[in-house]
Formats: C-alpha cells, sequence, structure tokens
C-alpha cells in the first residue's frame, strides 16, 4: 500500500531540504570547487550525512515535480536551482563513491576480463566436448582421469599425499 503524501507540505519544505543538503558543506570555504568538496567528504560520517541529505532532497523534488502546483507556488528560477544542484549534487556522489573507492567501475576492466575468460579452460568447456586449447591434441580414454600413464603409474592428484 502506498502511502499519501500532503504534496504541499512538502513543497513548501523543499526549501529545508535544499539549505539542509548545503549545510553539509558549510566548512568549505568554495563550495564551487569540486575537489574541495570530495576532499571535504573523505571522513565516512560526512559521506553518510551527505547521502542522506541528498537522498531527502532528491526524494522530495521527485514528488513535487510530479505535482501541478508546484509551478504555481514556486518560481520557475527556484525550480531551476533546485534541478541544477540536484544534478550537481549527483555528480558529486558519482565521483565521491569512486574516489573512496565506494562503487568500482567495471566497464574499465570488462575487456580484460573478457580476455581471460576467453583463454581459460572452463569446466563446461570440457562438458560441451568443445576444447579449450584447440591446438592440443585429445586424450585418449583414462587419461583425462589422469589413468594410462606410463609404467601403469597414476598422476598423482592435488589432494593424494606424495609416497
Amino acid at each position: 500500500m502506498g502511502t499519501l503524501t500532503d504534496v504541499s507540505a512538502l513543497i513548501a519544505g523543499l526549501p529545508q531540504l535544499h539549505a539542509n543538503l548545503w549545510a553539509v558543506f558549510r566548512p568549505v570555504a568554495n563550495k564551487k570547487d569540486t575537489e574541495q568538496l570530495e576532499r571535504y567528504l573523505e571522513l565516512e560520517d560526512i559521506r553518510d550525512r551527505f547521502y542522506v541529505a541528498l537522498r531527502e532532497f532528491a526524494k522530495g523534488l521527485q514528488v513535487a515535480l510530479g505535482a501541478a502546483t508546484l509551478y504555481d507556488v514556486v518560481p520557475e528560477a527556484q525550480i531551476a536551482t533546485y534541478k541544477r544542484d540536484l544534478a550537481f549534487f549527483h555528480n558529486l556522489r558519482s565521483s565521491v563513491q569512486q574516489r573512496y573507492a565506494e562503487t568500482i567501475q567495471y566497464a574499465a576492466y570488462e575487456q580484460k576480463i573478457r580476455k581471460l575468460m576467453d583463454r581459460r579452460p572452463s569446466p563446461l568447456r570440457r562438458r560441451t566436448g568443445v576444447k579449450a586449447n584447440p591446438k592440443a591434441p585429445e586424450p585418449t580414454r583414462g587419461q583425462e582421469h589422469g589413468h594410462g600413464q606410463q609404467d601403469g603409474q597414476r598422476q598423482r592428484g592435488a589432494c593424494e599425499p606424495a609416497g
């Protein structure tokens, strides 16, 4: 069941949510300098405060933007500021998450992982009959499990004791 939201109260609360978001960065001298903002967010508890304030502002703005009354009550310039700041802080969050290793950009590693996976033999390939190394000779019956070695010796497995 969804919750009923008083949109007019939410719209009236937007300036406070916006101010709360900027208040996280009160100690930062130059709030237009992204590098300073990122450095300020180095401590995890400050980042957490930022994430909470951003989430609350984004959620409030999203609901408010869906209400026709927002455009009657709030000047267009202020709505544009809210949208611009939301985009700025979302980008800042993404940058900070990368900087402090909270997220990993897998796209940078994807090609290397694919190459590695293509080169390594997999159990699936063995079961389906696709050779991992097309130049390798096919094992004869018994050799695939270490049987049929010269002098009747079986190849020792990794878990078998030497002796």
